[in-house]
């Protein structure tokens, strides 16, 4: 009994230093997760990162069908989407290709 009261301190050391690698790491994750951005054509073309805004929790289903870009899931970088940090998707704004990261239609945030 008495050796275990001699390792609990070192036991809640281990668990706060547990705590605060772990609530780091999340928030490596958080700053570096993709976002959503919806394209604003007034402000350029499309495979241009400066012409789009931020939409946090926007879905395809904020897109009204059509041919132009609507939204892109992409990484920020510098308050703009990283378009070059996903694969194939400024070919696919390009070419009018469907790509997972790319939603066509015109934004209509309800």
């Amino acid at each position: 009994m008495v050796k275990l009261s001699k390792q609990l301190p070192l036991v809640a050391l281990l668990l706060a230093f547990t705590v605060f690698v772990g609530k780091a790491a999340v928030q490596a994750l958080s700053t570096s997760s993709t976002t959503m951005w919806s394209y604003d054509p007034s402000k350029g073309p499309a495979t241009e990162p400066g012409s789009y805004d931020p939409a946090p929790g926007a879905t395809s289903g904020d897109c009204d069908r059509d041919e132009e870009v609507c939204l892109v899931e992409a990484p920020e970088l510098n308050n703009q989407p990283d378009l070059e940090a996903v694969e194939d998707l400024i070919e696919a704004i390009q070419a009018g290709d469907d790509h997972p990261n790319l939603t066509y239609g015109a934004f209509s945030s309800n």
